[in-house]
């Protein structure tokens, strides 16, 4: 599990992947002043609304697990955000 602070600067829209899974992707950016970093993630099904109720601007703290897999003899990583929450409240 992995913690980050950050703003909202960018959501994606969701894709119908099967029957039962939909994912999202959106990035947020690091509060680090000199060379802040914009980093991607993924919401899953449920998490799709938490990120839909986020307006761009807005700060915001999520949890997430990073995923990891090979398809094809290439390597390819997920950030999965499970817990995404403003942090105006």
């Amino acid at each position: 599990m992995y913690k980050l602070k950050g703003k909202l600067i960018h959501k994606g829209d969701a894709k119908q992947v099967s029957e039962k899974f939909r994912v999202m992707d959106f990035v947020i950016e690091t509060p680090d002043e000199k060379y802040p970093q914009k980093v991607q993630f993924q919401a899953a099904n449920d998490r799709i609304q938490d990120v839909n109720m986020l307006a761009i601007g807005e700060e915001l703290e999520l949890s997430f697990d990073l995923r990891g897999r090979e398809y094809n003899g290439k390597y390819y990583n997920t950030l999965n955000a499970y817990k995404i929450e403003s942090t105006l409240f």
